[in-house]
């Protein structure tokens, strides 16, 4: 995804690292307050014992595996970019690439379990199904009948409906920033970080998401214990700082009530007329 910022002139300009690329422990800071603010979207992932490609049983408007159902917040383009939509997710539209597309990017493990299972049920439509129960009653299979009615039943709840491509034709295609295409759809470049503990989707909104993409693109990745470091570093300072501070206020204290119990016992001496 990587590219000169100048391809990206919608953006508004970067403020936090308008002069200076972001250190590690900025990338940390800056990545923290965008998935505490919601600006970075979280991974889906689908506990056992539901498959990776699954559907979303519920908040499926908060969907972020890329065409994932042709319902997400992510979106992986023909052009080979993959987008954002500002706000819940959206249909895919005809420039998308589709969610197999998608699935082939994972390994070789997942796509075996995801596209042979996939592919398998798709490629056995109405049509498929006629010809194989055709066959089996034609050698008159023992038990076809029994056999035929489960394979029917098993065929309906594993169709796999929401796993074929169903994209929104009818209101236009994505935009793409990188491309610097125009669509009639708005959308917002994003990179993918699936390393921990940040594990979330950076959506470029503005320069200063773009300056984090880019260092990201280059295989930096935020160090949390800088920060820490340098949190502890200035505890420490701050607790020596306010001893002196303290230890400055006590002897000034001091010097306070001498001052007022000599006055006081002159006052006293005077009235004694000592």
């Amino acid at each position: 995804m990587s590219s000169p910022a100048s391809r990206l002139p919608s953006l508004p300009p970067a403020l936090r690292f308008a002069h200076a690329a972001p250190s590690r422990a900025d990338l940390h800071a800056h990545i923290e307050r965008m998935k505490r603010s919601r600006q970075y979207f979280s991974i889906t992932t689908m506990p056992a014992p539901f498959a990776a490609w699954s559907p979303l049983l519920k908040n499926a408007h908060m969907e972020t595996r890329a065409c994932h159902c042709s319902v997400s917040r992510v979106h992986l383009l023909a052009c080979g970019h993959r987008v954002a939509v500002p706000r819940n997710a959206e249909r895919c539209a005809a420039n998308c690439a589709g969610m197999e597309e998608v699935l082939k990017t994972r390994s070789p493990e997942v796509q075996d379990d995801m596209l042979a299972a996939i592919k398998k049920v798709n490629g056995a439509g109405p049509l498929g199904l006629q010809a194989y129960v055709a066959t089996w009653v034609k050698w008159n299979v023992a038990g076809a009948m029994d056999r035929i009615h489960g394979l029917r039943e098993a065929f309906n709840e594993m169709s796999f409906f929401h796993q074929r491509p169903r994209p929104d034709v009818a209101s236009g295609e994505f935009s793409c920033q990188m491309c610097e295409k125009k669509g009639l759809r708005e959308s917002l470049p994003v990179f993918v970080l699936e390393a921990l503990p940040w594990a979330c989707v950076v959506v470029v909104r503005d320069g200063d998401n773009w300056a984090v993409v880019q260092e990201l693109e280059k295989g930096v990745l935020p160090d949390p214990t800088v920060r820490k470091r340098s949190m502890k570093k200035n505890s420490s300072q701050n607790r020596i700082l306010n001893g002196r501070i303290t230890k400055h206020r006590v002897e000034e204290k001091k010097g306070v009530l001498g001052k007022l119990r000599e006055e006081s016992l002159v006052e006293e001496w005077g009235n004694m007329g000592l």
